[in-house]
């Protein structure tokens, strides 16, 4: 790691009944009129909305409600988000969700001062210069968006297909993430699971990457990763552990907008193979990282053993073994598929109804363009192939 430059523009509040604040720093941010974005069920039907109603109400702020966000969100919400922004004159964004909700969110907000359709921002045809603030009360841990520069949307193109695609730009960056660990009592196991997982799969990207690592920060990634799995232990045992859901939302904010993984240059394979199976299939981004990660070790492991049986130590939990570290190795993947186990995660591509036959669907939603993707080992159309050939079944039960 030769150089960092780290600046974090989002504002975290975190704690219970955080979500009181919205109003007072929605004013801060000099905004007269608001558009509450949210999903379908869990913003209304909890009395979030009506909190945040009354929130706003006290800080003299107009509001104006959307939802229906979807995962894999749409274009077309898009669209009617910045139709009503217009229609009412709405300066400002709060998404109340997790990823959709925030990206759609960004995408509306994007898509304010674009001429045209908004879609041609992330097709790349036309360029973003301005868009209007976003905030965000979340609901939902593990994608990052909440502090991140990008945003993906999905559309279908003239032959019909499912495709997503992403727009980066330092305007979307969210004024502020509101983060009460209360928010997310209503999360099943599953999906409290899923969200964790695809933390533990980021920091993982930024610990397999071809860049060197200061050694304190390769070991503050293996210590985050095994707090990140005691703390989701904790909440399988008790979803209403409040400790245990503050611990899962102080390590979001530490995975994707703390110093942690700053200046490392992230490896975006496993991010990519999981991307196209989402596309593909409308699966929920992120809820394959817990069968494509295990594979992906597998394929990875003999480009730097050592470095694996460290990861399977020091992450994993995995007694090492100088003189076998390829052993360790493969216990350490051995580990990842016993605990997506016990979270009753998918292991495999037949978990989520993918079979073989799928697999040259699943390459044409690859970036190949420049013949491979990642950095750490780079992954030609064979290598893509095999990988998810790996995640067909157990790999370990091959070698």
């Amino acid at each position: 790691m030769d150089s960092v430059r780290y600046l974090n523009r989002t504002a975290f509040v975190l704690g219970r009944g955080a979500e009181s604040d919205c109003g007072v720093m929605v004013r801060q941010e000099g905004a007269r009129s608001v558009l509450v974005l949210y999903g379908r069920k869990y913003a209304p039907q909890s009395g979030l909305l009506e909190r945040l109603s009354r929130s706003l109400d006290r800080a003299g702020i107009a509001h104006y409600e959307l939802g229906g966000v979807v995962s894999n969100p749409r274009v077309d919400l898009v669209r009617e988000g910045i139709a009503l922004c217009g229609e009412h004159r709405i300066d400002f964004i709060l998404a109340v969700g997790g990823g959709s909700v925030i990206d759609s969110a960004k995408a509306i907000a994007a898509g304010m001062f674009t001429e045209g359709d908004v879609w041609d921002l992330y097709r790349g045809t036309k360029s973003l210069y301005r868009a209007l603030p976003v905030g965000v009360i979340l609901t939902f841990p593990g994608s990052g968006s909440e502090c991140s520069d990008l945003s993906y949307i999905t559309n279908d193109d003239e032959d019909g297909q499912r495709v997503k695609c992403a727009l980066r730009s330092p305007s979307l960056i969210p004024r502020f993430c509101i983060m009460n660990p209360e928010l997310t009592y209503s999360l099943s196991a599953k999906a409290t699971a899923n969200g964790a997982v695809a933390m533990l799969a980021h920091l993982m990207s930024c610990y397999f990457t071809a860049q060197d690592h200061v050694p304190i920060v390769a070991r503050m990634i293996e210590s985050q990763i095994a707090g990140i799995i005691d703390a989701l232990r904790r909440c399988q045992g008790d979803l209403h552990d409040y400790d245990a859901r503050f611990a899962l939302m102080w390590a979001e904010m530490m995975v994707f907008a703390g110093p942690l993984t700053a200046g490392i240059a992230r490896d975006h394979a496993t991010a990519l193979l999981e991307n196209a199976i989402s596309e593909y299939r409308d699966k929920p981004h992120g809820n394959t990282y817990s069968l494509l990660v295990p594979a992906y070790l597998c394929f990875i492991t003999e480009h730097d053993v050592m470095k694996m049986a460290r990861f399977a130590s020091y992450a994993l939990g995995v007694p090492l073994r100088f003189d076998e570290v390829k052993r360790t190795a493969k216990e350490g993947i051995s580990r990842w598929y016993q605990l997506m186990e016990d979270f009753s995660l998918p292991c495999y591509l037949s978990d989520i109804h993918l079979s073989p036959a799928d697999i040259p669907g699943l390459i044409p939603h690859l970036p190949l363009a420049k013949g491979h993707i990642g950095s750490y080992v780079e992954l030609d159309r064979p290598a893509c192939e095999a990988i998810y050939t790996l995640a067909v079944f157990n790999p370990l039960r091959l070698r």
